[in-house]
């Protein structure tokens, strides 16, 4: 969001979006020095805690958020025509990545050409890091089996 903000996508005040403390910490927070792990510890998975009563139920429909709006549509992938097999495993506990982001793109891709060579694994209980590890001893798995080994 600081990025679509510092190159002017948007003109809402971070406390339009965010609660207190979260707002005022934005800024320091992104500031490239930070790892994801210490911008994490400073913020909230609850969406009630994090974001403002204001924009969490009218940010589809209330002007006053239309330039975030039009940022993310402008820089959100639709589905394509892929040739590669893709695998979309996602931890359904992921408070990281929404699921709904992988279940998403697995849809429009299966809705775009329902032949198209895409998997989707929902991982249930686990969360951004408990499913790296499954994600990627699947992925050698079926890496090995296209290669015939």
């Amino acid at each position: 969001m600081k990025g679509f903000k510092s190159v002017g996508s948007f003109t809402n005040a971070y406390a339009d979006i965010f609660n207190e403390p979260y707002a005022s910490r934005i800024d320091g927070l992104f500031n490239g020095l930070n790892s994801g792990s210490a911008i994490n510890a400073q913020l909230s998975t609850n969406i009630t805690q994090l974001f403002t009563t204001e924009f969490r139920t009218t940010w589809k429909t209330n002007a006053k958020f239309q330039g975030l709006k039009d940022a993310l549509a402008a820089s959100s992938v639709s589905a394509w025509k892929i040739k590669t097999p893709l695998i979309l495993a996602h931890g359904q506990s992921d408070t990281d990545v929404p699921p709904l982001m992988s279940s998403t793109l697995y849809n429009d891709l299966m809705n775009l050409d329902k032949t198209l060579p895409v998997t989707y694994i929902p991982m249930a209980g686990l969360d951004h890091s408990s499913a790296s590890a499954p994600t990627l001893i699947n992925f050698v798995k079926r890496f090995l089996v296209i290669k015939g080994k």
